[in-house]
């Protein structure tokens, strides 16, 4: 094409009609080399760095950056921010132990399993005669009493249900701590009745060991479900639930043990027994929401969903 065609079609075509709509046409401007095309932009840039340092010059900051402004919300989480961010220390359990003699050497989870918390100590006379009680038992490393209840809060003590005053009695094994927790937990002495737990281990883990007893007659005792039970070793704890408007039992009860293996024992020598004039049905303890949906979705046809069932 050619300049002489190319105004030929501007005159021809500019102001048409091209599918009901009117165009315009005109010469398209040529491009500018590549070389004088960047010099408007270094030049652009030369004047904003000239500007930038003037105003440095202007505000006293001369060789400094400039301040940058920050949204008053991000200053004010800075301004909020705790000045130690620091994650809490964590309390050990071995705390309550660590200043005090040990024959028994191991870890520090072993020495808390060697520990026992004795509670319910009335006065300083039970507690010496509870202490005796203890060393014949086993071989003691150390005593310490009174415990604080900052002690027992922290370490989980209070709401297993030890009480004021209390003491650590660390032995030399731990079998010698579990069989301390046998003999005395639940034992009335010096007219006081002692409270017995493994500081660690799997003696601690008592909510863990747990199991329940359903079917039960309305007027079984704790002590009678007590005697059952430790057949199988050692019982812990026995609860009956009651009804709040009667006091009546619920017909059924919840025992604990001090280990997995008394837990185990106890399931399958008198799952299906019979306790009274009843036959008993018992089994591990769950959370009472798991417990009811596993219930509702049991078949009810099945002989064994008839002590699912009771609540």
């Amino acid at each position: 094409a050619v300049e002489k065609d190319a105004n030929t079609a501007v005159e021809l075509k500019n102001g048409s009609l091209v599918g009901g709509r009117k165009i315009s046409v005109k010469h398209a401007m040529p491009r500018p080399p590549r070389e004088k095309k960047s010099k408007p932009d270094q030049e652009g840039k030369k004047d904003d760095l000239t500007e930038s340092k003037n105003d440095d010059k202007d505000n006293g900051l001369s060789g400094v950056e400039k301040p940058v402004s920050v949204p008053k919300e991000e200053e004010e989480k800075v301004l909020n921010k705790p000045k130690n961010s620091r994650k809490p220390v964590e309390i050990k359990k071995a705390a309550l132990c660590n200043d005090a003699a040990d024959e028994g050497g191991g870890s520090e989870k072993q020495k808390v399993a060697r520990t026992v918390i004795f509670g319910g100590l009335i006065n300083s006379a039970m507690a010496e005669d509870v202490h005796r009680q203890a060393r014949d038992i086993g071989t003691v490393c150390s005593i310490k009493y009174p415990l604080s209840r900052n002690d027992l809060q922290q370490h989980g003590l209070l709401q297993d249900g030890c009480t004021s005053d209390a003491s650590a009695v660390l032995y030399t094994s731990v079998k010698s701590a579990r069989t301390s927790v046998a003999k005395l937990h639940k034992k009335e002495i010096g007219g006081g009745t002692v409270w017995a737990r493994q500081l660690g281990g799997e003696g601690a883990k008592t909510q863990k060991w747990k199991l329940i007893v359903r079917n039960l007659p309305f007027k079984a005792k704790e002590n009678e479900i007590g005697d059952a039970f430790s057949s199988a070793g050692p019982v812990w704890e026995v609860f009956i639930p009651q009804k709040s408007d009667t006091g009546l039992s619920k017909g059924f009860a919840f025992v604990k043990f001090t280990c997995k293996q008394d837990a185990e024992n106890a399931i399958k020598k008198l799952n299906g027994s019979k306790f009274g004039s009843r036959l008993i049905a018992v089994d591990w303890a769950v959370p009472k929401k798991i417990f009811s949906s596993d219930a509702n979705d049991a078949p009810a046809s099945e002989e064994g969903n008839l002590f699912l069932k009771w609540k």
